[in-house]
């Protein structure tokens, strides 16, 4: 075989071939789904694969359950974990995990409900994004799928995104399709136009692809990617220059930045939140930061495992089999979610293993969510009882601020927590790692760091995202907002608080 050949068959897929045939040999990492796709007939899926190097790619499909089907559709190819939660943690309505059995189900089921109806998906569905999907055989479960209205008559809604001749042009198939007065047209409000006088040609062109623009639902996390390649080309001066402009615009203070998780519906705040990313890139050296890398490499890095993999510091003095294992998962997982009931699981799990620091920490989780004035009290209690406990010396420190701290108490705390990690000699589970981390971010970038904030703040985000495969992802999460916040906070008082 000739040199050029041999270049030419090693040269990688594009993203789109990759997807067509290679995807489905990746494992299945999460799928996401609008929380009121039920109710609302409207749903935004993401399914997200995962690389044998922890990243994922992800497939995001707007599907219309009333007649549309997959009406819109792209993916994110090979990008961290924290990217794609970056993403969800910026989308407009509340997303939830789901299995991939019931995403799968909505999606082909809104698809042959709509051709039947004569509604073709999204040409970069039949591309592209279907390749991503199982194969739809009998080996994935069937799972009824209601389409259209409640009383299963097709159901169009118009909600802005289409053009009038594309309205037009559904509600003659609709027609065609079922005949006049067998389906639902709902429509938007809007108090400033005039029906009337609206004009359209029937027969005007348009493309399939433009659409789906003012669809919300979809298009934030597609602008999230564009306006970050976008301002990747600006100058500072450039991205200083609209920064500043939003947040005096917007009249941005603390309390509006620290509430990020609302605040990101505003599409000026997001752009505000992209422009940080870069900014304080320039607010410090590469010196500085690979400096505070080292440290954090240092003192805030230690042999991670799965629950199941024992030992670990978590199930500290036990020798769990899986379904006691199980039993934990499932008492956690009901306090983290506070379920109806997560006081009963957690009688039973106390029940089941006495006098046991593992037991100690889930009543102080639960504690922690539902009787907080209760905390202190519990808190003293276990940090002595089980002095060398890793979660209970974490909690001690990283909730100091309960026990009411002198200065003194304060820079102890953070001392203390420097130091845990070198006393432990258990291997930690993801989420007590996470969570230490989590614990540290706060004393690592308190007041009494100032003087190299920025290069503290770029060290760590760089730290996390390393890290990334090692994390518990709800945390991971938090941890990522909390350093966007402080970026806002620190350069919003930087550019505008000083001028």
């Amino acid at each position: 075989m000739s040199k050029n050949k041999r270049a030419k068959q090693s040269q990688p897929l594009s993203p789109e071939k990759y997807i067509r045939q290679k995807s489905r040999n990746l494992p299945l990492y999460k799928c996401w789904i609008t929380e009121d796709w039920e109710e609302g007939r409207f749903a935004q899926i993401i399914i997200a694969r995962q690389h044998v190097t922890g990243n994922v790619t992800a497939c995001i499909y707007l599907v219309d359950l009333g007649c549309l089907g997959v009406k819109n559709t792209y993916y994110m190819y090979n990008i961290p974990v924290y990217k794609l939660m970056e993403i969800i943690d910026m989308n407009n309505t509340k997303l939830i995990d789901v299995t991939y059995e019931l995403v799968h189900n909505i999606i082909y089921s809104a698809s042959e409900y709509a051709e039947d109806l004569g509604f073709e998906p999204h040409r970069d569905f039949t591309q592209t994004t279907c390749f991503f999907l199982e194969e739809d055989t009998d080996d994935i479960p069937l799972i009824e799928i209601p389409c259209g209205g409640k009383d299963g008559k097709p159901l169009y809604v118009s909600s802005g995104g289409e053009s009038p001749a594309r309205e037009r042009q559904i509600i003659n198939q609709l027609e065609n399709a079922v005949g006049e007065g067998n389906y639902h047209y709902l429509a938007e409000v809007d108090d400033d136009s005039d029906d009337e006088d609206e004009e359209f040609d029937e027969d005007e062109e348009f493309d399939d692809d433009d659409e789906f623009d003012d669809d919300d639902e979809f298009d934030m996390a597609h602008e999230i990617i564009s306006l970050r390649e976008k301002f990747k080309t600006w100058d500072r001066e450039e991205q200083k220059k609209l920064f500043t402009h939003i947040m005096s615009k917007n009249s941005v203070d603390d309390d509006v930045i620290k509430n990020l998780s609302c605040n990101l519906k505003d599409s000026e705040i997001r752009m505000s939140v992209i422009l940080s990313d870069y900014l304080v890139e320039g607010e410090t050296t590469p010196e500085e930061i690979e400096e505070q890398r080292e440290i954090l490499k240092q003192k805030y890095t230690h042999p991670v495992v799965k629950l199941y993999e024992l030992p670990n510091s978590l199930f500290s003095g036990l020798q769990p089999d899986e379904s006691l294992i199980d039993m934990y998962c499932n008492t956690f997982n009901a306090i983290e979610h506070d379920s109806d009931d997560a006081r009963q699981l957690l009688k039973e799990f106390q029940k089941q293993v006495k006098d046991k620091p593992v037991t100690g920490f889930l009543e102080l989780l639960y504690t922690m969510r539902q009787r907080k004035k209760q905390l202190p009290q519990l808190l003293k209690k276990y940090r002595f009882q089980y002095p060398d406990y890793f979660m209970f010396r974490v909690l001690w420190n990283g909730l100091s601020h309960l026990l009411k701290p002198t200065p003194e108490l304060k820079k102890k705390a953070f001392a203390e927590m420097e130091n845990i990690l070198s006393n432990e000699t258990q291997p930690l589970t993801n989420y007590e790692f996470t969570y230490f981390l989590d614990s540290l971010l706060f004393l690592y970038l308190g007041k009494d760091h100032e003087a190299n904030i920025f290069a503290r703040i770029q060290a760590m985000e760089i730290h996390i995202k390393q890290l990334a495969n090692d994390l518990y992802e709800p945390i991971m999460c938090s941890m990522i907002r909390t350093l966007t916040i402080l970026k806002l906070l620190k350069l919003n008082e930087k550019y505008l608080k000083n001028t």
